[in-house]
């Protein structure tokens, strides 16, 4: 299910701009409730700037948890956030960042870039459809109008040197219109120059000017998208580098003291005199034209509706924001470094995650048949679990959790065991009941509050292949599948292995074609050590899951070649999967 509130943060610290406010405020028309709130922790701003939008305190919000995601995404549209700002909201819900190259975008769950630029690292995606970019109606023309704005900040006071130059060297047909920053005003002589008041929607009518004069930001991009001629002056050396990034003409970047006045507005002359610079900026227009006008009515309520709020925490030790080290559209992963576990931040529910077609065309789609044409296949592998629990359990009760259709229950009972099932699927539960007449019950893990699992039961062996990863509370899990297993018992699982071949040939990959159910990744090590915190010993560990075809694919697996990699793959534990074998002992 989506969260229930989005709550848009476009300010944290006292003293910040305008530009953040007004940018939110214009997403929150596009909400269907009043019930997205926009925070604020900035007392400058007067209420009729604000109009229907409920201002509270982060304190305020009842952030609530459902099957580890919560109630409230926390929207942050800043320059930069700060690590200490990334842990001060997330009482408040699961923090996504917007255009934020600060140092908390490394440890933030989703970052959203919509204005192009060089950051220090990639985001979840780049929307720049988001920024609602004007419809291109026309062509460069650096001899047109001329448009001076430099946000709704202007923090280097740009705005009155670069008039009064201008307004000195063009000639006086040329007309020049100017929109002052914030709430300031501009009162100049020269009867050409038009001061323009900043209203809503005014990007809509920059197709009206031939040039735009503006520092690297959005009015550049929305100057680009409309088809105007754009030169930078910009207000630091952070922007000259940017704008040299996308390859934007610039007349450079003051200094503190204002020292190179003259040298900006000597290169500002050239652009609009020479025939070579000129070309560039009908060159720089062109470059970003397809781009800018990709999809340009999106809107930010429609980006963010869906999409759910996963609690910014490890989901095996609960460690906050560990670092993330990948990102894909609606998907993040971490590795924490508190318990060494990799794991995932998504951030969409799916309401029958373990339905009808899960054991059925899913499984198909995946494995090539269903999961009951692959029932024996999948038996046949509890030969060597069994044989590997009977080191220390011979005989007693087996619950099997994630039992699937019961191919393992089925053995295990063989094997002189009793064995109990439980299963998210319903199906799966009715067909180990009916068919293979073996008790199972439907549970989803972690087992609600209250829940009396097997009427509070211990048993000699509890076992999970292949459903450790599938557990969003793994903390929560852990505790509740400690208790289920008796002093001296056997815990046995399998999962996928991140440190195998897959994953250290390309991690990144290997991330990405992680299935989007999987929300921990395990290696042998990582496991050994984490089954250890919750009482467990681990007294066997078998790597599984060799292919060195997905390494060298031209191979054909019966040469020479195949076998000896085959065995360097078994010998240096390679596998793309693994099973741990563990004793409680406390």
């Amino acid at each position: 299910m989506p969260v229930e509130h989005i709550n848009l943060l476009p300010v944290w610290k006292k003293g910040s701009g305008s530009g953040h406010l007004r940018r939110c405020l214009g997403w929150m028309k596009h909400f269907s409730t009043p019930t997205h709130l926009l925070s604020l922790h900035n007392e400058e701003f007067p209420a009729p700037m604000l109009g229907r939008v409920r201002v509270e305190p982060p304190s305020s919000f009842d952030v609530h948890e459902h099957n580890g995601f919560l109630s409230h995404l926390l929207v942050v549209d800043r320059r930069e956030s700060s690590v200490e700002d990334l842990e001060s909201m997330s009482f408040s819900g699961t923090p996504l960042l917007v255009d934020d190259d600060g140092d908390a975008r490394q440890w933030a769950p989703f970052v959203l870039d919509t204005i192009p630029g060089p950051r220090r690292s990639m985001p979840n995606t780049l929307r720049t459809d988001l920024l609602g970019l004007p419809a291109r109606k026309r062509e460069p023309d650096v001899d047109g109008d001329v448009l001076i704005s430099f946000g709704g900040e202007d923090p280097a006071q740009l705005t009155h040197p670069v008039l009064t130059h201008l307004d000195a060297f063009l000639p006086q047909e040329r007309r020049i219109w100017v929109i002052p920053p914030g709430e300031r005003s501009i009162d100049f002589p020269s009867q050409r120059v038009e001061v323009l008041p900043h209203q809503e929607g005014f990007k809509h009518q920059l197709h009206c000017f031939g040039l735009v004069i503006t520092s690297f930001g959005l009015t550049a991009w929305e100057a680009l998208a409309a088809g105007c001629a754009v030169i930078l002056i910009n207000p630091s050396s952070v922007h000259e580098s940017l704008s040299h990034w996308a390859q934007l003409p610039s007349a450079g970047f003051v200094s503190r003291n204002g020292s190179n006045w003259k040298n900006i507005f000597k290169h500002l002359n050239q652009w609009m005199t020479q025939d070579k610079k000129r070309k560039h900026l009908h060159l720089a227009s062109q470059r970003w034209k397809e781009v800018l006008q990709e999809g340009t009515e999106a809107s930010m309520a429609q980006f963010l509706q869906p999409l759910s709020a996963p609690r910014p925490q490890c989901a095996a030790c609960s460690h906050p924001f560990p670092p993330v080290i990948a990102r894909y559209p609606q998907r993040s992963f971490y590795q924490c470094p508190q318990c060494g576990m990799m794991g995932l931040y998504r951030f969409y529910e799916k309401e029958d995650e373990y339905g009808p077609e899960y054991f059925g065309q899913e499984y198909a789609a995946q494995y090539g048949r269903t999961y009951l044409e692959d029932f024996a296949s999948i038996r046949a592998l509890a030969g060597p679990r069994l044989q590997h629990i009977q080191k220390k359990v011979r005989q007693g009760d087996v619950l099997d959790l994630g039992c699937a259709y019961g191919p393992f229950l089925d053995a295990a009972r063989e094997a002189g065991f009793t064995p109990y099932g439980a299963d998210a699927s319903a199906e799966a539960v009715h067909h180990v009941q009916q068919e293979l007449e073996i008790p199972a019950q439907q549970i989803r893990f972690p087992f609600e509050k209250n829940n009396a699992v097997f009427e509070g039961r211990t048993f000699s062996v509890v076992t999970l292949w292949y459903v450790i990863e599938h557990i969003p509370r793994l903390d929560v899990f852990m505790e509740q599948l400690a208790s289920l297993v008796e002093k001296k018992g056997v815990l046995a699982l399998s999962t996928p292995n991140g440190a195998g071949l897959s994953g250290r040939k390309n991690k990144k990959r290997f991330l990405q074609a992680s299935p989007a159910d999987h929300y921990t990744i395990w290696t042998p090590r990582t496991a050994k050590k984490y089954l250890r915190r919750y009482g467990f010993k681990t007294y066997h560990i078998r790597v599984t899951g060799h292919h060195p075809e997905r390494l060298f694919p031209f191979l054909e697996k019966q040469t020479m070649l195949y076998r000896f990699l085959l065995l360097l793959s078994r010998c240096f534990h390679l596998g793309d999967t693994f099973e741990i074998y563990a004793e409680r002992i406390r």
